[in-house]
């Protein structure tokens, strides 16, 4: 009975939840008197019991969909697994196409995603640290398996924070064929079509599936937000560039050296920047001034009148499995996945940084234009919106290959795969600039004539020369072969049962390239990346182990351990250790600790110099300005940084510990609670520009307190710059990936749920809640005079949400089914000192709830019809105070409303 209650736990699932077929399987072991062992992820042994010393939530397939969803990745992302939200898609970036998942908030590349126990490909376009989630067919996909724990010591690499387990369908008789159409309620794109068809047979030896999808969704205008639109604060200055919001400083403006002052100026001396709108757009936008430089005036640039929110795509995927039992005691398994992923990337024309070659008087134009001189040296932020939009489109292909043999024998099990996947990209860009080009095409003002000759960047009037057009094509790929071979058996028989042991042994040979074309590599394009993600190779060979031990008939100890070597970085041995305690036929009481790793991706470690747009706090001004707080500074510039790869980084390492317990209430209710903990040490990161900045501010601060000489942030950080324009602006930065720091994370995940039967009908609820109440990124770094430590409880902070809760409910009457989902964020508020060194609220975002529903209708010719609506209030993303709001959190689709039909033959 406790192994048939434990089971039924597993099976009460988010909505219309069906029992997997493992449980199911297993239940009806049970009931015939007889036990099957089954393997559940994080462990390699075959057990009784879904529910172990870790644990594991599962997600059915049919629940995703009722949920309003409809594929893995946007289901994923609204779990409350995925704490501080992840990507899932955007523009004006290499990413756009990319879809990820982060547990417990610490990162996409700490979260190991496997497809049926193998590791899914990993994508070149995020340096081949996370899978794309994108890429997976949700038509083939059974169960999702999550494992909110560390499994190291199990799966080696990227499982610190826990395992995505994406189990597919494997006994499928028959033919199935899915249409989905949804459209938003708002103008402006973001509609999607999907359709998907599914075919198998099985027979006393053999089974076959294969299953084609094809979705398309269109992009979504930025101009059709109006949350994306720059706009004056309450009771702002629209003057002050310091109260717009939403905008760019690149639009036109001169950087005047030639005084000394480096002071911003429009080019226009008689009119306002109005006057460099075309074709109706109403872009630019001043001019204004700065509080933090009084001296300045620019020309703000509207990027939203532009570009996209989203990308267009277009995508494919088709995946066949066929299985098939070779002696009564061998089975082979097969499986082969294609992926084809093609997005369109439309992003604001480019903006470039030009230096003068020459002296350029002031002059009026025909059109009565009066411009500023300018020297030669000055340089002028220029908008190029004559040039037309950047437009990238990204072509991404998987294929995955992945055959194995198992069997059994009278002393246990053996089990070997082999895996072959890879994933290319590439990325063909146009509307972008040849920097030399522009450059040459300035022209000259003849004195003779009294006229400008060539292309003057200052006029209005004066449009690009179609000669300084140039594109950017871009190539990566990550490829992957691995091998494995275990067996499972029992060692000997303890008075409360036998030692079941697991010894297996692997081997991965990894390939990664990133290369972009000669120009953008050497810095020669506007708006172009600068740089690529270079090429490298690594071999990683693993042998690994894990001991179950009935130590009394109530408790059972599992041990695990895993040496890995790599060929580039040493070796690590990572140990597991968890417990599993039943006091109760309905309680079980469990604990797990574990030790991880994460090895430097190829890109972490052989990266070329590439570019970043960042807005960074400019704290070395706020302490040089007289009466203001380093801890309180608002003062902000915008700037590109460099950043560059380290051959000699070393792995992550990390801690994990889980306590948790599984209560059946009844036969109606359960329980589920785990409190865990993270730290993860040693951390692989570009630090963080705002972090640079920072820095170099506490730097000048202990230097001048203690009467030596300023240190630059250099002398901390080898290979990371910060320089400074004479009137305290910050003018570049450098960066290099680096080991450096700890995080801290602790929290509690919470699972409740229930169901009643009537004679009118069934009910089913699920409650998911993830609470985290530490979030703690910290560094030490010493200089000659004290050891200083850069880091805070970030938890509750903005991009740091505290709560995050999934409900669900489920409500089926014969052949109709109606679900509810709700996903709840919790508010966000950062907090500064304030002149009487009291904590303050300094900028906040509120709470957030989402709303969907849908309805189900079995038809009595197997076939099923459901509607259903996504976001029911038509919420939009929680803003700061600066109008900015996290795309890894909030959705910007809005309501959004969708009919589909799906025939079984």
């Amino acid at each position: 009975m406790k192994h048939k209650k434990l089971t039924l736990l597993i099976s009460m699932l988010l909505g219309t939840t069906v029992l997997s077929t493992q449980a199911q399987n297993q239940d009806e072991e049970v009931q015939a008197g007889t036990v099957e062992r089954i393997a559940v992820t994080g462990s390699r042994l075959r057990q009784v019991d879904m529910e172990g010393a870790s644990p594991i939530t599962v997600i059915d397939s049919e629940a995703i969909i009722a949920s309003g969803f409809n594929n893995v990745g946007d289901a994923l992302r609204a779990s409350n697994f995925n704490s501080f939200g992840s990507w899932g898609g955007g523009t004006n970036n290499d990413w756009a196409s990319q879809s990820t998942v982060s547990m417990k908030g610490a990162g996409a590349a700490r979260t190991l995603v496997l497809l049926d126990g193998q590791r899914m490909a990993k994508s070149p376009v995020m340096d081949g640290g996370a899978a794309n989630l994108n890429t997976l067919p949700m038509a083939a996909v059974e169960r999702i398996e999550v494992l909110s724990d560390g499994a190291s010591a199990i799966y080696g690499t990227d499982a610190m924070a826990g395992v995505i387990n994406v189990i597919l369908k494997k006994d499928f008789s028959g033919s199935e064929v899915s249409v989905r159409r949804e459209q938003t309620s708002r103008s402006g794109g973001g509609d999607s079509y999907d359709f998907s068809f599914t075919t198998g047979f099985s027979d006393a030896s053999s089974n076959f599936i294969m299953t084609w999808e094809h979705k398309q969704s269109d992009p979504i205008s930025m101009n059709s937000r109006a949350y994306e639109a720059p706009y004056v604060v309450a009771g702002g200055d629209p003057g002050l560039m310091d109260d717009w919001r939403m905008i760019w400083e690149w639009g036109r403006t001169i950087v005047k050296s030639s005084d000394g002052s480096w002071a911003y100026q429009t080019p226009l001396m008689n009119d306002d920047c109005s006057v460099y709108n075309k074709d109706g757009q109403n872009a630019f936008i001043g001019p204004v001034s700065s509080l933090d430089y009084p001296d300045d005036r620019a020309c703000l640039y509207d990027h939203s009148v532009a570009a996209n929110m989203t990308s267009g795509s277009n995508q494919d995927n088709i995946l066949v499995i066929y299985n098939r039992e070779l002696t009564p005691d061998i089975r082979l398994s097969a499986r082969t996945y294609w992926a084809n992923n093609r997005s369109t990337d439309v992003s604001a024309p480019v903006p470039g940084t030009i230096i003068f070659p020459h002296d350029l008087p002031s002059y009026t134009t025909a059109a009565g234009h009066t411009l500023r001189a300018v020297n030669q040296g000055d340089r002028i932020y220029y908008r190029f919106d004559s040039a037309g939009d950047r437009v990238a489109k990204h072509h991404d292909q998987i294929l995955d290959f992945l055959v194995s043999l198992e069997g059994e024998t009278s002393w246990g099990f053996w089990e070997s795969a082999l895996s072959v996947n890879r994933y290319g990209r590439f990325t063909w860009g146009t509307g972008y600039l040849y920097t030399d080009a522009v450059v040459g095409l300035i022209g000259q003002f003849d004195e003779d004539s009294n006229t400008f000759v060539g292309w003057d960047p200052r006029d209005p009037d004066s449009a690009v020369p179609g000669g300084a057009a140039a594109n950017v094509d871009k190539y990566s790929k990550a490829r992957a072969v691995d091998f494995s071979m275990g067996a499972g058996f029992d060692l000997l028989e303890l008075p409360a049962g036998f030692v079941s042991a697991y010894l297996g042994a692997s081997a991965r040979k990894e390939h990664f390239l990133s290369d972009i074309d000669s120009l953008t590599k050497a810095g020669k394009i506007f708006g172009g990346s600068g740089g690529a993600g270079g090429e490298g190779d690594r071999t990683a060979k693993a042998v690994y182990t894990e001991i179950g031990v009935p130590l009394l008939d109530d408790l059972e100890l599992n041990i695990a351990g895993r040496y890995d070597h790599y060929s580039d970085f040493g070796s690590t041995f990572n140990p597991q250790l968890g417990l599993r305690y039943t006091p109760l036929s309905n309680l079980l009481i469990r604990a797990s600790y574990g030790e991880g790793f994460r090895a430097p991706t190829l890109a972490d470690l052989y990266r070329g110099p590439t570019q970043g747009w960042y807005t960074i706090t400019n704290y070395p001004l706020c302490y040089e300005t007289e009466g203001e707080d380093i801890a309180g500074c608002t003062r902000r510039d915008s700037l590109y940084v460099d950043i560059g790869g380290n051959d000699k980084l070393d792995a992550e390492t990390s801690k994990t510990t889980n306590i948790g317990v599984v209560w059946d209430i009844n036969d109606a209710v359960s329980l589920t609670a785990d409190f865990w903990e993270l730290k993860i040490d040693n951390i692989i990161t570009q630090l963080s520009p705002a972090l640079i900045s920072y820095t170099q501010a506490q730097l000048w601060q202990a230097a001048d307190a203690a009467g030596v000489p300023r240190p630059s942030v250099s002398e901390l950080f080898p290979n990371t710059s910060i320089t400074f324009l004479p009137n305290g602006r910050i003018q570049s930065m450098a960066i290099t990936t680096s080991n450096r720091g700890f995080e801290e994370k602790r929290g509690i995940d919470v699972q409740l749920r229930g169901r009643l039967s009537t004679d009118f009908g069934e009910f089913r609820a699920d409650l998911g809640l993830s609470h985290i109440t530490r979030f703690k990124r910290s560094q030490t770094v010493q200089t000659n005079m004290q050891e200083l430590e850069l880091g805070i409880n970030e938890i509750g902070r903005i991009g740091s949400p505290s709560d995050r809760v999934n409900l669900t409910l489920n409500y089926r009457l014969g052949d109709h089914s109606l679900t509810y989902y709700g996903n709840f964020i919790s508010s966000q508020k950062n907090k500064e000192l304030d002149d009487s060194n009291n904590w303050i609220v300094a900028n906040q975002v509120g709470s957030m709830v989402t709303h969907n529903l849908s309805y189900q209708l079995d038809l009595p010719w197997q076939g099923k019809v459901a509607i259903g609506v996504n976001n029911l209030t038509d919420e939009d993303p929680r803003f700061d105070k600066w109008g900015a709001y996290s795309r890894n959190l909030y959705s910007v689709h809005g309501r959004s409303m969708y009919l589909s039909y799906t025939q079984s033959f």
